[in-house]
């Protein structure tokens, strides 16, 4: 596990455990935090911050936070804001049903991020800095599920926006989690990336590694994803979908902000998508769009 991946899930983990396990259901979120704290400390050096502090009555923000695996080097952040979390669903140890957390400042090693892309020295630093926001829902009367949204921002690089409602979902199932995923349905979904310089750090990285200009290379790109279009009897959607898809990449210096939306006709499980013969059936079972600018 990179520490980037270690960083999310201890950072998540201990917040909803501090938040939630253990503690009495009666006080403020400030309150349950620190009852639960002086009879559950955390392991020496794992989960350290400056400061707690209360936000309302059903939040809490720490600042100055440290959080480590043992042996593995920590991971600052700057500020983490939860402002809403289900305690009651922690407790009993079921998903909770909602959570919205805004992360700011945390820094991790470029070299772990680098693995990401294939080793390539993309960052050219030692550190990035990241943001993150999450408000996500959980209906279990309705079995539904929204993102909405979660936001990834690798400062001075780039911005990622993902926004999701899902409904068919068994809260109670045990099955794993990506094969949940394949019976939900559906209902739409965006996808937004706004460029600050990644995708030219990621471009010129990667043609450098392939011996290319990087021009080259993102014409070498065009004509596989071309060709990932030409499924069954070829698609006529998906050619417009690799021409809005070029414009962004050949602007790979400086590209517009590109997003990825699908909004289907009638709620659709990724099992039934998966399952089309072309693209141009995939553009329709799904309502796909991809725009590219403002």
């Amino acid at each position: 596990m990179t520490r980037y991946q270690y960083a999310g899930a201890a950072l998540a983990g201990t917040l909803l455990a501090a938040t939630g396990a253990g503690a009495t259901a009666d006080g403020t979120v400030y309150d349950r935090f620190q009852q639960w704290i002086d009879a559950n400390p955390p392991p020496p050096d794992t989960f350290v911050y400056e400061s707690v502090e209360p936000l309302g009555d059903d939040g809490l923000v720490f600042t100055g936070l440290t959080v480590a695996q043992p042996g593995e080097a920590p991971v600052t952040i700057e500020q983490v804001a939860l402002s809403s979390l289900d305690f009651d669903a922690v407790e009993a140890g079921t998903p909770p049903h909602y959570v919205t957390m805004d992360v700011t400042g945390m820094s991790l090693p470029a070299a772990d991020l680098d693995d990401a892309f294939g080793g390539q020295d993309v960052f050219g630093q030692d550190a990035v800095v990241v943001d993150l926001a999450v408000d996500y829902r959980l209906d279990e009367a309705a079995r539904t599920l929204s993102l909405s949204p979660l936001t990834v921002t690798l400062r001075d690089l780039g911005t990622i926006e993902v926004m999701l409602d899902l409904s068919g979902i068994d809260p109670a199932s045990t099955a794993p989690p990506e094969l949940a995923m394949l019976a939900a349905m559906l209902n739409n979904a965006s996808v937004r990336y706004v460029d600050d310089s990644l995708l030219s750090r990621i471009v010129t990285a990667s043609a450098e590694e392939q011996g290319q200009t990087p021009d080259a290379y993102v014409e070498q790109i065009i004509a596989e994803l071309t060709a990932m279009t030409q499924v069954g009897e070829g698609s006529a959607t998906g050619e417009d979908f690799i021409a809005t898809l070029s414009r962004f990449l050949r602007d790979y210096d400086q590209p517009g902000p590109l997003t990825v939306a699908a909004a289907p006709p009638a709620p659709v499980s990724v099992a039934q998508a998966a399952g089309t013969a072309s693209f141009d059936q995939v553009a329709e079972l799904l309502g796909l769009s991809v725009t590219y600018g403002n």
